[in-house]
């Protein structure tokens, strides 16, 4: 099975997030994260995001490239939790890894 480069993008954010901007990203390349390629404005991640991305991230692993999937981080943002806030994030495949 062909394995693809991942790119998790933020595409917008309900409420407020301390960790995450629109247009942060990283790329996922296997089962590795190249901490070179992380382009995320604060410099940190947020476990509870990635816990939630893992199932998207997996199915669009294996292709084509162009497939994408649209996730959302677990915090519901408001009204539901205050000062919290909804990440929305594109997960895209890339390119084939060799």
């Amino acid at each position: 099975m062909a394995d693809y480069r991942v790119v998790v993008e933020v595409k917008a954010i309900e409420g407020e997030c301390p960790i995450y901007q629109v247009g942060d990203k990283y790329i996922i390349e296997a089962q590795k994260l190249p901490l070179e390629k992380i382009e995320i404005s604060s410099g940190k991640m947020c476990i509870h995001a990635v816990a939630g991305l893992y199932g998207a991230i997996m199915m669009v692993r294996s292709g084509p490239p162009g497939k994408k999937l649209t996730n959302q981080c677990l915090d519901p943002g408001p009204p539901y939790v205050e000062g919290g806030g909804r990440v929305i994030f594109e997960i895209r495949a890339e390119e084939e890894l060799k």
